[in-house]
């Protein structure tokens, strides 16, 4: 199975019904998703969420493409259309639906240096949704995702602070899966607690200057 074949796979009967929501791919599931559903090409990139890209960031500090951004429902008109509802929600300018998961891909044939891509993606995607789309919560989870296990990653831009778990698919795993995406009901919106018992990730102390810095102008969504 290809890996784009296997991303839909995962997202279409796993991450959508755990989450009830909406996924939107990077178009290189294109082909992918017109064998699941050939009507549904626009999943690829809803024409009313203004976006030409799922890529993030700053190119001065980091800057990246997401493979998938996975969103609940929202309060506004959504169409069902079998495993993928479409969002069709209208705005004047982009913008990251509240309380979404950023999520890449676990190659079948990668290596460790997606761990590294996926702490990335962890960081800026907390600072962009805390700071330029001024979500209240700043401990947001991404994901790393692949047909056999999955891992999470929670990071902080407030505190600094850095919590990740790989796991193999299991009916137990999958209950912190579920509780990942619906990360607003178990965890706190930023954990100062927990600066007490771990040390700080390092971001902040490593990187001046950091995404807290960075204008809203500058800190860029939406684009590829």
């Amino acid at each position: 199975m290809l890996e784009a074949d296997a991303n839909v796979k995962i997202v279409a009967e796993i991450l959508l019904p755990l989450m009830k929501g909406f996924c939107v791919f990077h178009t290189s599931h294109h082909k992918a998703l017109e064998k699941k559903q050939p009507n549904n090409k626009g999943m690829l990139l809803p024409p009313s969420l203004n976006w030409k890209g799922l890529a993030l960031g700053n190119p001065r500090l980091w800057y990246g493409e997401l493979d998938m951004l996975l969103c609940p429902n929202l309060n506004f008109s959504v169409s069902q259309s079998g495993h993928f509802p479409v969002a069709v929600v209208q705005k004047d300018k982009d913008f990251v639906p509240e309380l979404s998961v950023a999520v890449e891909d676990w190659s079948l044939h990668g290596g460790m240096t997606e761990f590294s891509q996926a702490y990335a993606t962890a960081i800026v995607f907390s600072f962009l949704c805390h700071y330029k789309f001024g979500m209240r919560h700043s401990f947001i989870p991404s994901l790393l995702v692949s047909p056999q296990a999955f891992a999470v990653f929670f990071y902080d831009c407030i505190e600094d602070i850095m919590i990740s778990k790989a796991c193999l698919r299991t009916e137990y795993t999958l209950v912190f899966l579920w509780s990942a995406l619906h990360y607003p009901i178990f965890y706190p919106p930023p954990w100062h607690d927990l600066g007490k018992v771990t040390h700080p990730f390092g971001y902040l102390g490593g990187v001046l200057p950091d995404f807290s810095h960075i204008g809203e102008n500058q800190f860029h969504f939406g684009e590829t």
